[in-house]
């Protein structure tokens, strides 16, 4: 009950006290350079939202924070763990530098491996599962106002900047 009376009144501080309580801020050292980086008049946009870290890192520093993630087990999870949200918007999709439909490499136990990087061999990752994604360029998504993005796709990060 608590947490839906912050999420209306103070939405932006309750991520930062989720993102503290969760050990975020103490997992990698460019968190702590973020608040210097991030416009909070701005959109930030996450590129491989992966678990969710970064999202959540940025919401209390944006105005709205916009992740793109293609695993669709792992887009259920961002989706649930930013239900109530309006900061916060999830797109089931991959960036790249065209259009289409990718193969994603996930390493089973390692999803934040994952990648649709061909060059990339996801060496000591163990088991992979295949599966087909939806892909897109981030210039489709006309997006505007934007002052921070993080791209971390396992190597396809020049394919995407090719995108936008």
């Amino acid at each position: 009950m608590l947490a839906k009376v912050m999420e209306r009144l103070a939405p932006r501080f309750l991520w930062r006290h989720r993102a503290t309580s969760w050990g975020f801020a103490n997992d990698d050292p460019e968190f702590s350079i973020l608040p210097q980086l991030v416009d909070r008049q701005k959109l930030s946009v996450d590129v491989g939202g992966a678990g969710g870290v970064y999202a959540a890192m940025l919401v209390p520093l944006s105005q709205r924070v916009m992740v793109f993630e293609p695993v669709p087990r792992i887009v259920d999870e961002l989706k649930k763990k930013f239900a109530g949200t309006a900061l916060v918007r999830v797109e089931a999709i991959a960036l790249s530098d065209a259009s289409g439909v990718a193969t994603m490499r996930v390493p089973v136990g390692r999803f934040w491996r994952s990648t649709i990087e061909q060059s990339n061999a996801l060496r000591h990752s163990g088991s992979v599962e295949e599966i087909s994604v939806r892909k897109k360029t981030l210039d489709e998504y006309a997006l505007r106002g934007v002052g921070f993005v993080k791209i971390d796709v396992e190597g396809h990060e020049l394919a995407v900047l090719h995108g936008a």
